[in-house]
């Protein structure tokens, strides 16, 4: 019996050392598959190993391959070494590599969509603990996007997170051509085949470079195949107040070399307090990873309806551009900025004439306006450099004040985030309570200057800064117009302390504390100086003043060299940032201070640095545009440089003049541009950059350290834009020595183009063109000559096909808005000869004049000269429609061909003097217009009532509005001669008046029955209606001019009548805001003259005002002002959440509205309280069974099996079907007999 039970004994103790060995051997992996309609996720989980595997876009088809590469990490900082030395000691982690107690997935309903959460738990860090990790996943149903978001909770030792790593591990794919558009420092670096010709995000030791690898609040980083397939990353921070750490890097290779396989683009969320060993910590923002179809501009402008949505946060708050209050205008349309180019003694009375005086005829000789030029000096230290903001230059406040009389603005260089101890405020402000600490309690200095890094968030450095350095020293010391920042977060790598906030770079408070610093400075400068601006030489999207030059549509790629990030590699770029905020912000070219070549070294070179971003529209900025100290130290302009006081008759010195005479004309053309074209390159949309013909080089440059970088560049630049009046127009500028003839395609729905012909007429100021090309269909020739840079406006020409003989060709004329002497004829019966100028702009002709037997119709007000062939009278006379024409003079009349004059448009026939005129065949024109209905009153002020309406007719030509006061009769107010109107403001009404109005619409088939009546009281005079919140008063308008017509009744024949515009006066046009339209008052169109942002060509905004003074009110706009709409998460405790309409702009749903209205809302649910939190429509989907119980080896209340079924995610079936039936009887057969086997040999060696 004993050696019974000792075998029996041998057998269980065999199979408890041989199943464990089998059953961990049976790790059975398991894909996890999280799709809509549009995108497919595709996970792979191997027990507690999580992969990332595929992103398929669904609809191109195209599967994003990743590698097998531990894509979930954190960073863990070491706090024994960090409280010694104040700084970091920090290691990566890799998830998967720290044997965590176990994996779980779930998969969970929301409203509007599904969530995944994975979860590990008890991950052991070396040397540190225990850490837990959930990566939360949600796709809406309804999306291309997914958000991922973060958790993370930790017990340790002498150890802390200090950051979360999510990684998309790219496979190469070596059949298609890959592009990453990199967003470093605000330009948008395409890099053509990034897994081979990377320029990698590191240092020279091959670590990430941590301050070129801060992004700040930049945050859209397109990814995509040549076939069109592409992946969208950002992050859901539209206030974009949380630093973004992004990494590039490779599999396999040395860092300097990525020839890998694998492409790495990692984000790290940083989180706060990494000096706390136990803390929970929750992402703030969600990280997108979705699709999109084409390329960077396609995912640039998914990006811009993003940004758009969140119209109470980011970029795009404080609406067009053109209609900001908070810039000033001369900062809007200044065209030049110069970089301290001065290397004068200032001290030198006679030097500062010389300069002041030369300053100024340079500002004239590139034709800029006073107030349009601006000029930069460092200014942030004085002679001792402590940081005192005194006068750094000796003499240079004299300059700045002389200059500043001589309408150039002046712009000081200042420090933004240090200060030293020895300035004279540093103890009236208390400034040592302000200053930042390495956590071992020591001063952080600034390593390359002797200044004590201030933290931007404490108010007595707000304060001390606004008043002392600014206002006092800057102002009104030194007489400048505004502040130059340095990088405000250049040196913030997260090794400080204090004691009123976290400390890291995770949270909020550097971006907040820098925003308040920015607001609080600027508001104190503009009670003194309404003019002033301030911004700085990073780029952020929270203002982006400051993004570097670019190139456009793959024009200028990376494609390797000896680069890395500290020679600027991003200064050559695609306009990412461009095309999604040029009409919303003022972009700022890139300093050229570090990379600018001198100019005598390359003037090749020196070309191609200004253009790319003129050519974007951004303002232009040089060092070199006025003076050049070049030979013998003789301080002439560049454009004077040839001149023998200069260079004398040394022909070599005079060949280089010649090119830098050249370099100034070159760049003067730029200058011209952006004024004449300002509608387009200061205050319109960027579009798609067009394709062309231009040959490609590939450019080696070389940086002011000598290292040499590669890129691609076109011979021509090219640009398309669209003005908010809908016109188009395309930018080319040449940079080389010799012309280019290229081809352009354009894409006419991108650019709002209609059927027909367009012409390409270059810009040449004061409203002249000429013609350069003419687009027929997609395609447009054109010659761009040496150092050229042409403007050209897509002007759509007339319909004219009907016509014959001496018919003036439209498609060659000058200038189409102003053709003079135009010809039309159709040789049969005769011809038009119209005398004078007029804009045959769009206009159809074929359908708009008719020249018939013994018939010429034509309905404009321009007098002509008419000539009727083959008609048979003996002493002709004229009729105008139907009427002896008194005003027209017969010139002669000989075998049947009558000529004679007229005093405009109508029809004219010839009769027999003294005789009735023949029956005319009459054209049966169109039914009356649908009359309008709905009519109603809003706005009513003293001096303004608004109208609106609804339009029901789809053919009528205008609308007539009609008007009464009192008691008295309807007469005409206005005839609209303009289709789909719906509003209009009436400004010629007075105080204390009852006003009754009506509208029909006409077409020339008659009146439509009139709409009901409305009417409204204005009030008195004395108590205006306050403008909306926001909006910037302006001047009553020009009341508008009425007719004294007498009203058609319905179903008349209106006379047709031209635009309705002033008619103009002898009286010179005068133009006060110098927007380019002159006022109502003076003949021309410009409601509002006093205010440049408001004029004919501006794009309507939505603040109850008539910005483009068409007398319609905010037409066009998403939403009423007051208005409030149900947020989209309704759930749970977001329910009676909404958003409200401000501006016309709808002000999105964030996460501090829905605590607003809630305070229990989470954006990831963590309690256990009985409430949807996270408002998915699950409540409480965090708590109940327990992440490990799937993983625990028993079956728990819920599961159909062990570990499977029910509320796990692996079915049962699924945990068996990784071996097959007879391969797991053959396993469990050998561990059988291995286990007979072993029990035998113990039974002898027990001698049984």
């Amino acid at each position: 019996m004993r050696k019974f039970f000792f075998s029996v004994f041998l057998i269980l103790f065999s199979i408890g050392i041989f199943f464990p060995i089998y059953s961990r051997a049976q790790i059975i992996p398991e894909t996890i598959v999280f799709e809509n309609s549009y995108a497919k996720f595709s996970f792979l989980k191997r027990g507690t190993d999580l992969f990332l595997t595929s992103i398929l876009n669904k609809s191109t088809g195209y599967p994003f391959s990743f590698a097998e590469y531990d894509f979930l990490r954190i960073t863990v900082n070491n706090l024994a070494t960090f409280r010694v030395t104040g700084t970091y000691d920090q290691k990566e982690y890799a998830l998967n590599d720290l044997s965590c107690q176990s994996l779980t997935n779930s998969l969970v309903p929301t409203s509007g969509g599904q969530k995944l959460t994975f979860s590990y738990k008890s991950c052991q860090v070396p040397g540190a603990g225990g850490v837990d990790l959930n990566l939360i996943v949600d796709l809406p149903n309804s999306s291309k996007n997914s958000k991922w978001d973060v958790s993370t909770s930790y017990t340790f030792v002498d150890y802390a997170v200090r950051e979360v790593e999510i990684t998309l591990p790219f496979s190469r794919d070596f059949s298609l051509t890959s592009y990453q558009v990199d967003p470093n420092l605000g330009a948008g670096t395409i890099i053509e085949n990034p897994e081979v010709n990377l320029p990698l995000d590191v240092d020279s030791n091959g670590f990430p470079d941590n301050r070129f690898a801060l992004t700040k609040g930049l945050q859209l980083f397109p990814y995509y195949r040549s076939n069109g397939s592409g992946i969208y990353l950002t992050y859901d921070d539209a206030s974009t107040l949380y630093f973004k750490k992004r990494i590039l890097n490779c599999v396999g290779t040395t860092p300097q070399n990525c020839s890998g396989s694998t492409y790495l683009v990692s984000h790290y969320y940083a989180v706060p307090n990494d000096h706390l060993p136990s803390q929970s910590y929750s992402s703030e923002y969600s990280m997108v990873v979705g699709v999109f179809e084409g390329d960077w501009y396609d995912a640039g402008q998914q990006y811009r309806a993003w940004m758009q949505s969140n119209g109470s946060a980011g970029t795009m708050k404080s609406g067009f551009v053109q209609n900001r209050s908070d810039i000033p205008t001369w900062w809007k349309e200044h065209v030049l900025f110069l970089m301290d180019p001065t290397q004068w003694d200032f001290t030198n009375p006679t030097q500062v004439d010389e300069y002041v005086a030369g300053m100024v005829r340079a500002k004239n000789y590139y034709g800029i306006p006073d107030g349009k030029m601006a000029v930069s000096y460092f200014a942030w230290t004085d002679l001792n450099n402590n940081y005192n903001y005194t006068e750094r230059k000796p003499g240079l406040k004299n300059v700045v004040q002389r200059l500043e009389q001589n309408g150039i603005r002046v712009i000081l260089y200042t420090f933004s985030q240090g200060v030293s101890d020895t300035a004279p405020y540093w103890s009236t402000y208390n400034l040592s309570s302000a200053a930042m600490k390495k956590f071992n309690g020591a001063t952080y200095v600034l390593g390359h200057a002797n200044a004590v890094v201030m933290d931007p968030t404490q108010g007595s450095w707000q304060q001390a800064y606004a008043q002392t350095i600014v206002k006092d020293r800057i102002l009104n010391q030194m007489g400048a117009t505004g502040i130059y920042y340095d990088d405000p977060f250049a040196y913030y790598t997260g090794d400080y302390a204090h004691s009123n906030h976290n400390t890291g770079v995770g949270g909020n408070f550097i971006m907040q504390g820098y925003y308040n610093l920015f607001d609080v400075v600027r508001r104190a400068a503009r009670t003194i100086r309404s003019n002033f601006v301030e911004f700085y030489e990073r780029a952020n999207e929270g203002y982006i003043p400051v993004t570097s030059t670019a190139g456009s549509y793959g024009h200028v790629s990376w494609v390797g060299g000896s680069a890395s990030m500290d020679n600027h590699t991003s200064f050559y770029a695609v306009p990412l940032f461009e095309s999604i905020y040029h009409d919303y912000v003022p972009l700022y070219g890139a300093s050229p201070e570090s990379n600018y070549l001198r100019v005598t070294e390359s003037i090749p070179n020196y070309n191609l640095w200004v253009t790319p971003g003129a050519v974007y529209g951004k303002i232009i900025n040089t060092q070199e545009a006025a003076f050049d100290v070049t030979v013998d130290n003789k301080n002439c302009m560049n454009y004077e440089l040839d001149s023998d006081e200069c260079f004398g008759s040394d022909p070599a010195l005079r060949v280089l003049a010649e090119k830098i005479v050249a370099h100034t004309q070159y760049l003067k053309k730029l200058i011209f541009n952006r004024w004449n074209a300002s509608k387009f390159l200061i205050y319109g949309r960027m579009m798609r950059p067009p394709r062309t013909t231009a040959s490609v080089r590939t450019v080696t440059l070389k940086d002011k350290t000598g290292q040499t970088f590669r890129v691609k560049v076109p011979d021509v630049f090219a640009s398309s834009w669209l003005a908010s009046d809908n016109t188009s127009g395309i930018y080319l500028a040449n940079y080389t020595d010799s012309s280019k003839s290229i081809n352009v395609t354009v894409d006419r729905g991108e650019l709002r183009l209609q059927s027909g012909a367009y012409g390409a007429y270059k810009v040449l100021g004061n409203n002249d063109f000429q013609v350069a090309g003419i687009l027929n269909t997609s395609n447009l020739g054109v010659t761009v000559s040496s150092l050229g840079a042409d403007f050209l406006e897509l002007v759509k020409l007339p319909t004219y096909a009907g016509f014959d003989g001496a018919t003036t060709d439209f498609n060659t004329v000058r200038n189409i808005r102003n053709v003079s002497g135009a010809v039309l004829e159709k040789n049969q019966y005769g011809k038009i000869e119209f005398l004078g100028s007029m804009s045959f702009e769009a206009l159809n002709l074929d359908s708009s004049v008719t020249i018939s037997s013994n018939n010429v119709q034509y309905q404009f007000s321009l007098p002509s000269r008419i000539t009727l062939k083959n008609i048979n009278f003996v002493s002709p006379s004229v009729l105008k429609n139907g009427q002896t024409c008194s005003a027209c003079v017969v010139e002669s009349y000989s075998n049947g061909t009558l000529v004679f004059r007229n005093d405009g448009g109508g029809s004219y026939i010839a009769v027999e003097s003294g005789e009735s005129p023949s029956p005319t065949t009459t054209p049966t024109p169109p039914p009356p217009p649908a009359p309008p209905t709905g009519l109603n009153i809003s706005n009513v002020s003293s001096n303004r009532i608004t109208l609106n309406w609804n339009d029901n007719s789809s053919n009528e030509t205008g609308f007539l509005i009609q008007r009464k006061v009192g008691s008295g009769s309807f007469t005409d107010l206005i005839r609209l001669d303009q289709s789909d109107v719906r509003a209009y403001n009436d400004f010629s009404v007075n105080p204390s008046t009852t006003y009754a109005y009506r509208v029909a619409a006409y077409n020339s088939g008659g009146t439509s029955a009139y709409s009901n009546e409305a009417s409204a009281t204005t009030p008195s005079g004395a108590t205006p209606t306050p403008p909306p919140p926001g909006s910037t008063p302006t001047p009553t308008p020009t009341p508008t001019p009425t007719f004294s017509s007498t009203p058609l009744p319905p179903g008349s024949t209106p006379t047709p009548t031209s635009s309705f515009r002033p008619t103009p006066t002898p009286t010179p046009r005068i133009d006060a805001d110098r927007d380019g339209y002159a006022s109502i008052s003076t003949g021309g169109n410009d409601c509002d003259d006093n205010n440049s942002g408001i004029n004919p060509a501006v794009r309507e905004s939505c603040d109850l005002i008539d910005n483009n003074c068409d007398g319609v009110v905010d037409e066009m706009c998403p939403c009423v002002t007051g208005d409030s709409r149900s947020c989209p998460l309704t759930s749970g405790v977001c329910s009676g959440t909404f958003e409200v309409c401000d501006d016309g702009v709808w002000h999105g749903c964030s996460d501090q509205k829905y605590i607003d209205n809630n305070p229990t809302y989470q954006r990831i649910e963590a309690s256990c309280d009985d409430l949807d939190n996270d408002c998915d429509g699950v409540i409480d989907e965090s708590c109940g069974v327990q992440p490990d119980a799937c993983n625990n080896g028993v079956q728990d209340d819920g599961e159909d099996g062990v570990d499977c079924g029910g509320i796990c995610s692996m079915s049962c079936a699924e945990q068996t079907s990784g071996e097959s039936p007879i391969i797991t009887l053959v396993i469990v057969t050998i561990v059988l007999i291995g286990a007979v086997v072993l029990v035998a040999v113990l039974a002898k060696v027990a001698g049984f």
